[in-house]
């Protein structure tokens, strides 16, 4: 162990913690996109591109427990004519909300599921 140094338990640690960083984005990226394309589904709303894109991260503490917060931006039509702007929230790996224009969907209201 005399190789182990400070610098190298550093570089292993910032490493571990960007694989699971990209993973963890990965994982709460595809929860809102699954979330958004259903709940476009059941409103008969088309989910333009197919895809969310991240507006913002945060960090939030509950129960004890740090949660990284992310906000996505995804588009939707009402008709062939229109294209608005929806947000959807994704704590950790829960759904908060998600939001469009003149509505607020919150996932503990609803029979929608991730």
């Amino acid at each position: 162990m005399a190789g182990l140094t400070f610098f190298n338990i550093l570089c292993v640690t910032v490493i571990a913690g960007s694989v699971w960083y990209f993973f963890d984005a990965m994982r709460a990226r595809e929860i809102a996109t699954a979330t958004v394309r259903e709940y476009c589904k059941q409103c008969c709303l088309q989910f333009l591109d197919g895809t969310v894109g991240l507006k913002t991260v945060s960090f939030s503490a509950e129960n004890g427990k740090l949660r990284v917060r992310r906000h996505y931006e995804f588009h939707f039509s009402e008709s062939d004519h229109s294209r608005k702007i929806g947000l959807v929230t994704i704590c950790g790996t829960d759904v908060e909300n998600l939001i469009l224009p003149n509505q607020l969907f919150h996932p503990g209201h609803s029979t929608l599921e991730a």
